[in-house]
């Protein structure tokens, strides 16, 4: 089986998923989805085809659905699922309807979804994951990729019927996803003090909208995913966001090194 799996991580956890489930199935290829990307010619003849994505702002990061749009899919009946990285319980919100969106420009359809959660992105005080809850995540998660790379092999279908929730559910990650979308996130990232200038932020951002400045980082308020890698992954915890990440401890999956996402 040809599979390829294209993954955008902002604290490593779609990846570390993209890596697991990668174990389980036969010459895979992983590809991150960067915005450096874009301006290749994108193309796949797979005949499985994956998508792991974190699910910010109930939906996916939009470079997403922009990788999506410019991909040029060589088989014309690939079997195609999404994998959402979700922080908050039964929180996959309306990823895999959006990326279905996408492919049904291309005259494709998606085959299957699943979703793993995994510690939250987001490091504010309500969103911190206890290091009990990160074991069990991760636990969780080492039990759910056989089980999935299983479905994957055997090439089964989600139902339509099982892809959404309520109509009231529905509507508000709908609002939600699109508020988030309004205004440039990244107004409220700053880096304080403690900055040495490692440029770590700037060539982690899988945006590259980050740049340094006076050997500072500086967010050109343009094209920000809302992932937190550069604050997550800022050695020096030297990165907030507003007031609400100050003190606040950092967040990036254990089994996965920086170097992976520059």
């Amino acid at each position: 089986m040809n599979t390829i799996i294209y993954y955008f991580t902002g604290t490593g956890n779609s990846l570390k998923v993209a890596k697991d489930l990668a174990r389980y199935l036969e010459n895979v290829k992983l590809v991150q989805i960067r915005q450096e990307r874009l301006s290749d010619q994108l193309f796949t003849d797979a005949e499985t085809i994956g998508f792991i994505v974190p699910t910010i702002f109930s939906g996916i990061p939009k470079l997403v659905g922009q990788f999506i749009d410019q991909l040029k899919f060589m088989n014309q009946s690939p079997y195609i699922f999404t994998i959402s990285t979700h922080g908050d319980r039964n929180g996959m919100g309306i990823v895999h309807e959006q990326i279905e969106k996408y492919l049904a420009k291309k005259g494709l359809s998606l085959s299957a979804y699943f979703a793993v959660q995994m510690p939250h992105n987001v490091p504010e005080k309500d969103h911190v994951t206890t290091a009990e809850e990160k074991e069990l995540l991760f636990n969780e998660e080492n039990c759910r990729i056989p089980m999935i790379a299983e479905r994957i092999r055997n090439f089964q279908l989600t139902s339509p019927k099982k892809r959404f929730k309520s109509i009231f559910e529905h509507m508000i990650n709908n609002r939600v996803n699109k508020s988030a979308s309004k205004n440039p996130f990244d107004k409220g990232f700053y880096a304080d003090e403690k900055c040495t200038g490692c440029s770590n932020c700037s060539r982690i951002c899988p945006a590259d909208n980050i740049m340094m400045v006076n050997g500072k980082p500086k967010w050109k308020l343009e094209n920000c995913q809302s992932c937190f890698a550069c604050l997550q992954w800022c050695p020096k915890a030297a990165i907030q966001y507003k007031k609400g990440t100050i003190g606040i401890e950092r967040y990036h999956h254990p089994e996965i090194q920086v170097n992976e996402l520059f």
